[in-house]
């Protein structure tokens, strides 16, 4: 099978065709409730950082779906919504499951450990292993989707004192908060890492910007339905859009178990027998592999 087809067979539920038109998104405040009180950036801050720290781990059923669009635009492809299991342990480990209807076989399995992604798609009898984040874009654009940009926006990361300043806004700019995190630079014209909008009333991330040091955005992520299950705070529905590699997921959590442990072997993938190996690199960069089995 040509390689442009078992992509598109195979990479919708893996993450490497989970991709968007996201220019069609505009960058406006979402609408989020009024604080009951001002609060300070400190302690929206400290809100952030223990609703992620509360976080060990957790193993969700999850409903994907996505569409793809074009960088320079064009067509835009949707796709419908399967079901799979998302499984997530701190610091880096990570794993997706695409179940296909109606039995419900596994059609894709995906694992990564932070530097490097390994793939099964048991249909097509490939295994892909490649780098968990990319450097130069590929014109194979379903090649740009990494795991690194779902690990980033699954959920709202803590203000990083050594690399981020938070500042507040002024209020009035729309219900809630915008809390600016600012790089720490000795330059004047200073950009923001990220921008949080955040609910006044009940102090959750609505939404949240994150950029690259030119100021463009890499990722923008919104969140909503925020549920208390096993005694923590998660949002149940997420939107993760990628403008550079022009893709947009939607993930839906149906269920979710938080820190009841996962075991290291929960999150290893070895080769079938029988499947072909493909290694995936960045453009121009020699292809580099783990010597871990996962």
């Amino acid at each position: 099978m040509p390689r442009r087809n078992w992509y598109r067979a195979g990479a919708f539920v893996c993450l490497t065709a989970l991709s968007a038109c996201v220019h069609s998104r505009r960058a406006a405040a979402p609408k989020i409730a009024p604080p009951a009180r001002q609060a300070s950036a400190d302690e929206l801050s400290g809100q952030i950082a223990r609703q992620y720290q509360a976080v060990s781990d957790f193993k969700a059923t999850v409903l994907l779906s996505a569409t793809l669009g074009q960088l320079n635009g064009g067509p835009i492809k949707r796709y419908p919504a399967i079901r799979g299991y998302l499984l997530f342990r701190k610091p880096t480990d990570l794993r997706l499951i695409g179940l296909q209807p109606p039995f419900g076989n596994r059609v894709v399995d995906l694992v990564s450990n932070g530097r490097q992604f390994r793939l099964s798609l048991p249909s097509r009898k490939r295994f892909v292993i490649g780098q968990d984040d990319v450097k130069a874009l590929s014109s194979n654009q379903l090649e740009n989707i990494r795991p690194l940009h779902l690990r980033q926006a699954i959920l709202p990361q803590p203000v990083d004192p050594a690399t981020e300043t938070a500042t507040l806004e002024e209020p009035g700019q729309g219900a809630g908060y915008t809390l600016l995190l600012m790089r720490n630079s000795p330059r004047q014209d200073r950009r923001p890492a990220r921008t949080l909008w955040i609910d006044g009333a009940k102090s959750h991330v609505a939404r949240e910007l994150i950029f690259d040091d030119a100021g463009k955005i890499l990722t923008d992520a919104r969140y909503s339905q925020w549920l208390e299950d096993d005694g923590v705070i998660f949002p149940r529905h997420i939107e993760i859009d990628r403008p550079r590699e022009a893709y947009r997921l939607v993930i839906q959590i149906q269920k979710i178990e938080i820190n009841h442990g996962l075991s290291s072997e929960m999150f290893v993938l070895e080769q079938p027998p029988g499947t072909q190996l493909e290694v995936l690199s960045d453009p121009g960069a020699p292809p580099q592999l783990d010597s871990a089995p996962r």
